[in-house]
C-alpha cells in the first residue's frame, strides 16, 4: 500500500521508533540499517536520504525530546519547580531513555542539550558547559538506577548540588528551537 502525505518528520520519527523497538529486542550494534527501514516501512535509501548513522537517528530524536521540553518550559518558575518540571519531563520519556543508556548512546543527550546552549560570553558557556555535565551525570547515575527516584526527590539533590546563579545563567543561553530554526531559514 502506498503512503500518503508523509511530512519528513513523520518519516523520522518512524524511523527512530523502529530503532527503540529494535533496541529493546537486541544489543545496538547488532542493529542493522536494513532493519530499522524495514521497521519503518522504507527503502534504505529512505534512510540514506536522512542520515548517515544510527547515531544520527537517535541523535534527531533527541533533539525533538529536548526542543518539546524547551518549548514548554515556564521561565518565570522558581528554581526547584523548574527542576521538577524537567525531572517530571523527562520521566515521560523513561522507556526511550532507558534503552538509550543500556545501549550505551546516553552521551547523545548530553550533545543535543549542549548544542542548544548558547553562551552569552565565553566565560559563560565553560560555566554552563561544567553545570551541564554535573546535572548530565545526576541523569546517568538516575538512568542507573532504573529511573526509580521521582522526579521531587531528583529536583531536591539537583537543588542541592547546583549554583544559585545556573538557573539565571541557563534561561538566558537555552535556545528555543523556534529561534533557532529562524536562525536556520
Amino acid at each position: 500500500m502506498r503512503r500518503k502525505a508523509v511530512t519528513t518528520e513523520m518519516l523520522k520519527a518512524e524511523l527512530a521508533e523502529s530503532l527503540l523497538r529494535l533496541m529493546a529486542e537486541k544489543p545496538f550494534a547488532e542493529i542493522t540499517v536494513r532493519e530499522i527501514a524495514e521497521g519503518a516501512g522504507v527503502d534504505r535509501s529512505t534512510y540514506y536520504r536522512h542520515f548517515a548513522t544510527r547515531e544520527d537517528v537517535l541523535e534527531d530524536y533527541l533533539d525533538g525530546v529536548v526542543s518539546r521540553y524547551i518549548d514548554q518550559v515556564d521561565r518565570k518558575a522558581a528554581r526547584l519547580e523548574s527542576l521538577r518540571g524537567m525531572f517530571a519531563f523527562f520521566a515521560g520519556y523513561r522507556r526511550e531513555l532507558l534503552l538509550l543508556h543500556d545501549n550505551g548512546q546516553a552521551n547523545l543527550l548530553l550533545r543535543v542539550l549542549a548544542r542548544r546552549i548558547v553562551a552569552v560570553t565565553q566565560t559563560e558557556c565553560y560555566r554552563i558547559a561544567y553545570h551541564l555535565g554535573g546535572l548530565f551525570s545526576v541523569f546517568l547515575l538516575w538512568f542507573d538506577r532504573r529511573m526509580a527516584d521521582p522526579p521531587e526527590k531528583m529536583a531536591r539533590i539537583a537543588d542541592n548540588l547546583l549554583p544559585d546563579s545556573f538557573q539565571l545563567l541557563l534561561q538566558r543561553a537555552v535556545v528555543p528551537a523556534a529561534r533557532e530554526t529562524e536562525k536556520g531559514a
